[in-house]
């Protein structure tokens, strides 16, 4: 049987970071994380496929991934890879707000690497707040290539709450947790959630679940029963139902029409 790779919080240690330096000699499967990750190839070639996007790997490259993007990769010639993992509370709500889906970025100098795998030797009361600043600079420079606007995303709890629903669909998430989440009542949570996005908060938290499944049938090999559960959903019936009456297809219908298109 096919088997959904899930990367859990468990590899982060207590203060909610990993760096590794490693080598890839064979490919990876599709699989997804709970945490979100920065790739920087020091040496070798192949092929990342992000949410079915393919970016050539060659030295110098750099991947971004957050906790809802797939990843599969195809070795070439074996890959040496630094690998950096870090819980979302290491940056600030502003900055995750601005950051992109998974992307790449070529002819990354390696300067921060290079000063990470040397702190990582060093490993004193300093690495934390070193690799912590060292990767938010990083990923400012992710934003600046794919993100989000400062100036033009509104600070609200509407704005919170949809992130927060992006990075936890998968989870079983409430309409009690996420309006403890951004400060408001969940009475006044649902009003404005629904004036604002004209649909309300568990229409919206299935959509996302249903698109999630909906990719997951066209990129993989998973089956439906295993792409139900991947999406945040409880039983099997409850997602074919759903699936059905947002797309017009059955789950299988769905696949086969996509998979044939592609």
């Amino acid at each position: 049987m096919n088997e959904i790779i899930r990367k859990t919080n468990q590899i982060l240690d207590k203060t909610g970071i990993y760096i590794i330096e490693h080598l890839i000699s064979t490919d990876i499967d599709i699989h997804w994380h709970e945490f979100y990750e920065i790739e920087y190839i020091l040496e070798g070639n192949g092929t990342a496929y992000i949410n079915d996007k393919a970016y050539e790997l060659k030295p110098n490259t750099l991947l971004f991934l957050s906790p809802v993007d797939f990843e599969k990769i195809e070795v070439t010639k074996p890959l040496t890879i630094i690998d950096l993992a870090f819980s979302g509370e290491i940056i600030s709500e502003k900055m995750i707000s601005l950051l992109p889906y998974g992307c790449a970025l070529t002819n990354y100098p390696n300067t921060v690497f290079k000063t990470l795998k040397e702190e990582a030797k060093i490993n004193d009361k300093w690495f934390f707040s070193k690799y912590k600043y060292l990767v938010n600079c990083v990923l400012i420079d992710v934003i600046r290539n794919f993100g989000g606007s400062a100036d033009t995303i509104e600070n609200s709890p509407i704005i919170k709450a949809l992130h927060y629903m992006d990075l936890n669909f998968k989870n079983q998430i409430t309409l009690e947790q996420i309006s403890r989440y951004v400060g408001l009542t969940p009475t006044y949570f649902s009003f404005i959630f629904a004036q604002k996005m004209n649909t309300n908060f568990k229409a919206y938290l299935t959509s996302l679940r249903l698109d999630y499944a909906a990719k997951l049938l066209v990129i993989s090999d998973f089956n439906a029963t295993e792409i139900c559960y991947a999406s945040g959903f409880n039983d099997f019936s409850s997602f074919a139902r759903a699936f059905k009456n947002y797309f017009s297809l059955s789950p299988s219908e769905y696949r086969k029409k996509n998979k044939n298109n592609d």
